[in-house]
């Protein structure tokens, strides 16, 4: 297969029957893999998923945890070395809170004693984890529906949550949200957001192995100046990022932009590109090869669309469709992509009846390492 080119769907598998909201999926080793999401009664469970290199699907035994017993919603995942999967998450009265779950082995679930934090006590909706370091990991978040923030803390290889949280970093101090935060490597990362314009904006900082904070050499940068929502960000190649969102009339947009070896925000001409005219809603990107992409998203009719894309940046952008599918012809909600070897990629979302669904799919990717940052994200070798 050419890079990028869309093949066939490999496997399908309903993860949870009744219901399988706002999903959040990582691998943890090979096969071994641990999907979160909001079940039965809005409930918080986890439940391990054997996916092999060749797309099969399976669970293993006694793979299911319910780790809170009431209303939980939107989880943003990332993995602790070597096993222990880590994910913010909100509550009914829209507190936001860190969580950890082991993941063993053999597909059981566990949890130490002190699983649980509690880091925004108010009107947070949105957020994004990352792995740092060792023990630390790090959460860019909306605090109070209107500051973008990012927090560190420690959790321990026992999936001990610290107490309190190590540092909590104020990015942009007047209206602003959507904040997602991107890995540079060594010790440099992106946490993009919305600012009060409606425009995306991004600024780097830096987070030491300790969890400490500070802002980078370069001030805040605008990116796009469409109305910003719903976004992801991903770095897809060296320097260069892709952030994919809603914009006005449910437009799907993509735009391109370069950080300088400071952290200056370098915007390309021709840095955006409309890939859905009307019909997308909550897209995901990952990257897949050198310049190429791929999305997910909500699209017409309520589908499940993926699209890959063509993005080289030499000066000027220039923006070249590769491939698409409808993946799903009923009524889909929050997809996610993830890679999981080679030609094979996961797709998580949740259906027309609510259910909580993975879908395994070929698309071409030449075999060749992932960055570590990616694997520790969940999007496999």
């Amino acid at each position: 297969m050419a890079i990028g080119d869309i093949g066939a769907l490999i496997d399908t598998h309903t993860f949870d029957s009744t219901r399988g909201s706002t999903p959040s999926l990582i691998q943890i080793l090979d096969n071994l893999h641990c999907i979160t999401y909001s079940g039965p009664d809005w409930k918080g469970w986890s439940k391990s998923i054997n996916i092999t290199a060749a797309g099969a699907i399976s669970e293993p035994a006694n793979n299911s945890l319910k780790w809170l017993d009431a209303n939980s919603q939107n989880m943003r995942s990332c993995l602790r070395p070597s096993n222990v999967h880590v994910f913010a998450y909100h509550d009914e009265p829209d507190d936001a809170f860190i969580e950890a779950v082991i993941v063993n082995a053999d597909g059981t679930l566990s949890q130490h004693a002190n699983h649980v934090a509690l880091f925004a006590d108010r009107d947070c909706l949105r957020f994004d984890a990352i792995h740092v370091s060792g023990s630390t990991v790090a959460i860019a978040y909306d605090k109070n529906s209107g500051l973008v923030h990012v927090i560190t803390w420690a959790v321990a290889a026992n999936g001990y949550v610290a107490a309190t949280l190590t540092q909590d970093f104020e990015v942009h101090n007047l209206l602003s949200g959507y904040a997602q935060i991107e890995d540079f490597g060594g010790g440099d990362f992106i946490v993009t957001y919305q600012k009060g314009d409606g425009f995306g904006y991004g600024r780097m900082i830096t987070i030491s192995d300790a969890g400490v904070i500070a802002f980078g050499l370069q001030p805040q940068g605008a990116f796009t100046d469409r109305l910003y929502s719903w976004p992801h960000v991903i770095k897809l190649q060296w320097n260069i990022c892709i952030a994919v969102f809603e914009s006005t009339g449910n437009e799907g947009w993509a735009a391109v932009f370069k950080l300088s070896a400071q952290g200056l925000i370098v915007v390309p001409t021709n840095n955006l590109y409309k890939f859905d005219a009307s019909n997308c809603e909550r897209p995901r990107a990952i990257a897949i090869s050198g310049n190429v992409f791929g999305v997910v998203y909500r699209g017409a009719g309520d589908d499940g669309f993926l699209k890959t894309i063509k993005c080289e940046v030499n000066g000027a952008a220039t923006w070249t469709p590769i491939g698409e599918l409808e993946f799903e012809e009923t009524d889909i909600n929050e997809p996610i992509i993830n890679h999981r070897a080679g030609n094979t990629y996961i797709i998580s979302y949740t259906n027309a009846a609510g259910q909580g669904v993975i879908k395994t799919i070929n698309i071409g990717t030449p075999t060749v390492e992932r960055p570590h940052h990616e694997m520790l994200m969940g999007m496999g070798p």
